[in-house]
């Protein structure tokens, strides 16, 4: 291995061991020792500046976060600090065994703590010190070792894909005020976890890097990628709307896929691997440096294919799957709510991993947003504003004629969107390819009938229509022929699973209405139910942005005219159809977002939609958005990680052969379209992509699509509506906030509350620190319910909250890692705050500075409805 010069400069001093509490801190000095180099030594036993040693190597580390105060090291023989039993070693395995958390005092006195084990580091000896010392772990913080970091010029890195460019951004607003940037309306970048886990495979980000998030996929698709059915499908061209061509996907299946991810990634991500993920954080990093600076995330699930992969899985898995890392579906995901949860989750926690990257808390260039003003605020900084949004087929749990659901009343509807409004979901899908408690699904076509089947035993009912758009089908899948050529299919596997989950009674095949007329469609006759209408004003008093895009053509119809009377706009963010629904979108001021990946008649005539149709789609959308919306703008919608392909290359006749010749390449380098910064060709372990011939592969990607544009001979002007797309995404988001502020004053009565009460709370002597005795707590009212507080009010061992008399912030303790949803309620049962935190042991409830002094009562409890606890303290 080639020697690297290594000159260190002292970046702490070492001090000698004194006891000390230590307690880990947001500390700026230990976030910026993110992804450099640093030589350690260490104070231990009485001895200042030993000479860190492990396996007979020194301590010579690359430091690389696996999360806000954790860290992996990494050494220049590519291998990491762990342990081996009670001993420090050094190990090439990555696993939870190499992360470690780094702990400071006041005195700047570090020590570090295993973070798999909660033992500290220390130094064990024969006889005396300075004879044979061993590092190890211990329980005792009393004997950690103290560690002192030395800067160095260079060392071995840890693997991680790269950027490739130079520079830097220079535009983040418009002239006119607008803030500048593309928006992504429709992303999946969580969906790792949608459907057990048995369908998509990578990760946004791993704790363990880029090694783990993008690793070999044989653990989700088999041996060989032969148990990626949806993969072959998107590779087969097939959009599960229309015929589908069994034998192609099957022989797909049968070829499979070379599973092996970072570094060679032989297979994936391709623009036609639609399972593989194409969102991963430095690849997201480049499109923000390029201009993206929106995108929404649907966390997403489907409980038809849930139940249909299980049965996949357990057919096939033992003699596909590898012996080590076979799926082990959860059961308890087979809730869209369950799978919900984990996906929020992982954003949260995305948006903290990029925090430690870049040193430190809020330092990241990644913020989730949960107002208007806050992402403009955020696009102005240069950095990207996810919003969070919901796309789930049992949304709420919420299923006509499922077994082991909840009862979707009034209150249970108002108490969710409550609950996902505190988790920081702006947008939601009322519906998902099929028909729900709320509303009828506007798919129709084999997989959307199939899965309808499964998912509550019923099928669809039809009426006759004209076709508009996306709007009518010729054929439902479940007419009385269709259903015997499904089971006929196949005489081994594939007619056993299909017979398997879909026992219909053949006598209950409802009878379609006759078609008379050429110009004459089926139509789900269902259109929005009574629980519906419920859910519609839930989210219009919260400000919820709302995507009818999957509702059947009755029911966006009586959606429509649930949301008119009070102005209050939708959007459609992966529409087909601007021609025919572009006015009554922009007109009502929502958002309508053309699908990225589709053809275009006048387009690069290829196999496959390139950048060339992409752009003619898309001026379709600002050319409206102009004339109904006075903002010429357009949006992406990439749909990335939800099962559908992005955009293919014009010059690789093997993957995409286009019947028109294709003008002008990319020439790599290239300059940004703000002209702040330089880009070469993206390098992803081995693999370099280049545009041209892979297309858009993964998103670090979008600059090069932008650049392709150029190429193709558009002007400026014409590109520049891209840029505006977070704007107009915003626009209809505050035009969203308005009408919620019209509804809630038509509707005073209504459960949820735009905004929490004003407090009033009983006053309290000044600086008093006694605490108020439990039987002078009156009764009062939690959720709307007459409750004693001195039933209320009990120890839990799980929990502790800490200190009692509050100044801004308090502590919540948990002996367990959870979703809390925390609320705060005055002496007469108004609650004045309630907050949905996601993860940690230990919580912080700040910023109650805005409370007026009293006693308030502190409920907590889980997501699950196993904890339900009040505590009380005093704001003074």
């Amino acid at each position: 291995m080639k020697k690297l010069l290594h000159v260190c400069f002292m970046l702490f001093p070492f001090f000698s061991f004194s006891q000390t509490n230590y307690t880990f801190v947001n500390n700026e000095g230990i976030h910026k020792l993110a992804n450099s180099c640093y030589e350690i030594k260490y104070n231990a036993n009485g001895l200042l500046g030993k000479t860190f040693s492990v396996d007979g190597a020194l301590g010579l580390f690359y430091l690389k976060p696996a999360g806000l105060g954790e860290f992996i090291f990494y050494n220049d023989n590519k291998r990491m600090l762990a342990t081996y039993g009670n001993r420090i070693v050094l190990t090439d395995e990555l696993s939870e065994d190499v992360i470690w958390t780094m702990l400071r005092n006041k005195e700047s006195k570090i020590v570090l703590q295993h973070k798999k084990t909660g033992e500290y580091m220390y130094e064990s000896y024969f006889i005396s010190p300075h004879w044979f010392p061993t590092l190890k772990l211990t329980r005792k913080l009393k004997k950690a070792i103290n560690l002192g970091y030395a800067s160095c010029n260079s060392c071995t890195q840890f693997p991680e894909a790269k950027l490739n460019l130079t520079g830097e951004i220079i535009k983040t607003e418009f002239s006119d005020g607008s803030v500048y940037g593309m928006a992504d309306v429709h992303n999946h970048g969580a969906s790792h976890n949608m459907v057990h886990g048995l369908i998509n495979t990578g990760k946004m980000f791993s704790p363990l890097g880029i090694q783990d998030a993008l690793k070999d996929c044989a653990t989700t698709h088999g041996n060989g990628g032969h148990l990626d059915p949806l993969g072959a499908l998107s590779r087969t061209g097939g959009d599960g709307q229309h015929a589908i061509d069994f034998k192609s996907v099957l022989g797909e299946m049968y070829k499979g896929h070379d599973t092996s991810g970072f570094p060679t990634f032989k297979d994936w991500p391709k623009f036609n691997e639609a399972t593989h993920q194409m969102n991963y954080y430095k690849w997201l990093d480049r499109a923000r440096l390029g201009g993206l600076r929106l995108m929404t995330v649907y966390t997403v699930d489907n409980i038809a294919a849930s139940i249909l992969m299980e049965i996949v899985y357990d057919k096939l898995g033992s003699s596909l799957y590898p012996e080590e890392g076979t799926p082990n579906p959860d059961d308890s995901q087979f809730s869209g709510t369950e799978v919900s949860n984990i996906s929020i989750k992982f954003m949260y926690d995305l948006q903290d991993y990029i925090d430690a990257q870049e040193g430190g808390v809020g330092k990241g260039w990644m913020r989730i947003v949960k107002t208007p003003k806050e992402a403009r605020r955020v696009i102005k900084q240069g950095k990207l504003a996810i919003v969070l949004g919901l796309e789930i087929a049992d949304l709420m749990d919420c299923i006509d004629g499922a077994k082991n659901r909840p009862k979707c009343t009034k209150e249970y509807i108002e108490e969710k969107v409550q609950f996902h409004y505190d988790q920081g979901i702006r947008a939601i899908f009322p519906a998902l390819h099929y028909n729900n408690d709320f509303v009828g699904s506007n798919k129709g076509g084999f997989v959307y009938e199939f899965g309808q089947a499964i998912f509550n035993g019923e099928l669809d009912q039809y009426e006759l229509c004209k076709k508009e758009g996306k709007f009518g089908h010729k054929r439902p899948a479940f007419d009385l022929e269709a259903y015997k050529e499904l089971c006929g299919f196949g005489k081994g596997i594939i007619g056993e699973i299909v017979r398997a989950i879909t026992p219909i009674d053949l006598s209950k095949i409802p009878e379609l209405p006759e078609i008379t007329d050429e110009l004459q469609y089926y139509c789900n006759s269902v259109g929005l139910k009574p629980k519906g209408k419920i859910l519609m004003n839930s989210l219009m008093s919260k400000g919820i942005m709302i995507d009818i895009d999957h509702a059947s053509k009755k029911g966006v119809k009586e959606i429509k005219e649930v949301l008119d009377p009070y102005g209050y706009p939708y959007i459609v963010t992966h529409n087909d159809d601007v021609k025919i629904v572009g006015e009554a979108v922009f007109s009502r001021g929502g958002l309508l977002a053309q699908i990225t990946t589709k053809s275009n008649e006048n387009g690069s005539k290829c196999k496959h939609p390139t950048s060339e149709d992409a752009f003619l789609n898309n001026k379709l959308i600002s050319d409206a958005s102009l004339k109904y919306k006075n903002i010429e703008a357009t949006t992406l919608s990439t749909d990335f990680f939800g099962s559908l392909n992005a955009l293919g290359p014009r010059f690789n006749p093997k993957v995409n052969d286009c019947k028109k010749p294709q003008g002008n390449k990319i020439n790599y380098p290239f300059t940004s379209f703000d002209g702040g910064i330089v880009f070469e060709k993206q390098e992803s372990g081995d693999k370099t992509f280049d545009f041209n011939t892979d297309g858009f592969a993964h998103y670090g990607l979008l600059p090069d699509l932008i650049e392709d544009f150029k190429a193709l001979g558009k002007t400026d002007k014409e590109i520049e509506t891209w840029y505006r797309g977070a704007e107009a995404y915003l626009r209809t988001w505050e035009n969203a906030i308005s009408a919620q502020k019209r509804y809630n004053s038509k509707n005073t009565t209504q459960t949820i509350a735009s905004a929490a009460p004003a407090p009033v709370p009983v006053p309290v002597e000044k600086n008093s620190e006694e605490e108020i005795p439990v039987k002078s707590i009156p009764t009062v009212l939690v959720d709307n319910k007459a409750t004693d507080l001195k039933q209320l009010i009990n120890k839990d061992v799980r929990i502790k909250i800490y200190p009692t008399l509050v100044d801004d912030s308090f502590n919540v303790k948990s002996e367990e890692s959870q979703v809390f949803i925390i609320s705060l309620y005055n002496v007469k049962g108004k609650r004045v705050f309630q907050q949905v935190f996601n993860r940690g042991r230990k919580i912080i409830v700040e910023n109650l500075s805005y409370l007026a002094r009293g006693m308030y009562i502190v409920n907590i409890r889980d997501d699950k409805g196993t904890l339900n606890r009040s505590y009380r303290i005093v704001k003074r």
